[in-house]
Order: C-alpha cells, then sequence, then structure tokens
C-alpha cells in the first residue's frame, strides 16, 4: 500500500505542479493503532515554483484527493509555515508521524528542529485539553465501536497532557509510548489494554472499562486546567522560518 500512496503523491505533483516536501500518515496508523479495515489519512507539505508565488492571483493552500480507502490533504509551504509560527498541534503531529511516505531530509529536520526549539506547549496543552473536555461530554449508554474511538481520544489527550507536565517537551505520537509514561494502577492498567485491542481488533469497549478510565480522568480535569497554565509559552521564530522559506526558493 505505501507504495501505491507514494506513487499516487508522485502523480498528484504532476498534475498540480508542485514537490511535496514531505508526506506522511495521520490519525491512528500514526498512532499505531491501526485496523485492516482503517482508513489512511495521508497529509502532506508541498511548494510551487516561485514564480507562482509571484503572481496577483496566489495559487492554492491546500489540495484535496480522495481515493478508495485513502484521503490525500496537503497544506501549501506558505500556509504550512503561518501554523508553524502558531504552534499548530496538527503540523506538530505530523512531522513526528510514524510512518512518513516522502521526506526532503533537510527540509523536515529544520522543521522538526524548529517545533522542538520553539513550539508553544502552553498552546498544545490548551488545544489537547479542550478536546479532552470535548470528547468528555460525549457519554452514550451502550457499547459500540464510537463508544471506543471516543475513550481513545480522551486517553490519548490526557497522556499528551500528563507528559508535557512531567517532562516540559512535545508528547510522543505514538499511542502506546504515551500511555506508558502514566502511573496506572491495575485496574486502570488492564483498561488501558483492553482499550487498545478493541480499537485494533474492532471491538466494543466494555461498559465498565469506559467507566474506570472516564472516572480516572475526570477527578484529574481542575489539575488539568492548573498544569496547562503552568506549561512555557513558546519562543518567536519568524526569522527562523524567513530563513526556511529563502532557502527553498534557493533550491527551486
Amino acid at each position: 500500500m505505501k507504495k501505491i500512496i507514494i506513487t499516487k503523491l508522485r502523480q498528484l505533483e504532476k498534475e498540480h505542479s508542485v514537490t511535496i516536501l514531505y508526506a506522511c500518515e495521520a490519525g491512528s496508523r500514526a498512532y499505531g493503532l491501526q485496523t485492516n479495515e482503517s482508513d489512511y489519512d495521508v497529509r502532506f507539505i508541498f511548494k510551487y515554483e516561485t514564480s507562482e508565488y509571484l503572481k496577483l492571483r496566489r495559487p492554492a493552500e491546500v489540495l484535496t484527493h480522495h481515493e478508495g480507502l485513502v484521503e490525500y490533504h496537503g497544506w501549501d509551504l506558505y500556509k504550512a509555515m503561518e501554523l508553524l509560527n502558531k504552534s499548530n498541534p496538527s503540523l506538530y503531529e505530523w512531522l513526528f508521524s510514524s510512518e512518513v511516505y516522502i521526506e526532503n531530509t533537510s527540509f523536515a529536520m529544520t522543521i522538526r528542529e524548529l517545533i522542538q526549539n520553539n513550539y508553544s506547549l502552553k498552546s498544545l496543552g490548551y488545544h489537547y485539553l479542550q478536546l479532552l473536555r470535548t470528547n468528555m461530554k460525549k457519554r452514550v449508554k451502550e457499547p459500540s465501536y464510537k463508544h471506543t474511538k471516543i475513550l481513545l481520544h480522551i486517553v490519548r489527550s490526557y497522556s499528551y497532557l500528563h507528559y508535557m507536565k512531567t517532562y516540559k517537551q512535545l508528547p510522543l505520537v505514538a499511542f502506546s509510548r504515551g500511555i506508558s509514561m502514566l502511573t496506572l494502577n491495575k485496574e486502570q492498567q488492564e483498561a488501558v489494554d483492553e482499550l487498545q485491542s478493541c480499537k485494533k481488533t474492532g471491538r466494543p469497549v466494555r461498559q465498565s472499562t469506559y467507566e474506570c478510565l472516564h472516572e480516572r480522568i475526570h477527578s484529574q480535569m481542575e489539575n488539568l486546567q492548573m498544569i496547562v497554565e503552568e506549561l512555557p509559552e513558546g519562543k518567536r521564530m519568524r526569522s527562523d522560518i524567513d530563513l526556511l522559506l529563502l532557502n527553498q526558493h534557493k533550491s527551486m
């Protein structure tokens, strides 16, 4: 499947006259929680020739394409850099994805370094706290696969916040690695293990498992708000981004 996706990405380059600088998997496959039926969420960053940026009408900032189980969604270089400057969480998850399809090594290494050294953990913290709160409100009465996915988002957000609090660093994208950093009692660990198994097999998680993890995290909500407020702000990186853009134009 990887070869098929890369071939399609190269076709998109030709169809839209762009160069793909980076392409990866997002969502469940990036978290290591995919099933055989899981869709492929391909995300990429691309650039046009310099001449396209000098025209009155700017080129499209977003490219999308659907084909079977694969969704392709890409951001133009300038859109990606604007979001980089705002500590965008999606961009962070893309650049540290466990599944990479295309990578301009110099470009990817530069952005990863900027993210690691300058991203605002506070901005990321508020994002994951809001994601956590939103999913905590989605209480369902009957077990279902949707039930499992909601709980997964709750636990993932919680693990990211815990990691940032403990290490003052970017959280680990892979679900199992983030969970391994949590302090859980036996019942909670068994619930997390069941959650991961259910997600990978497509089975609904038991109501008791849902309640176990939901209650643990609900009891921490006030502390999580305080944790986010105390996370460090990011550093200014506009000049570094300007230099990165300049170098990309030089390489065209």
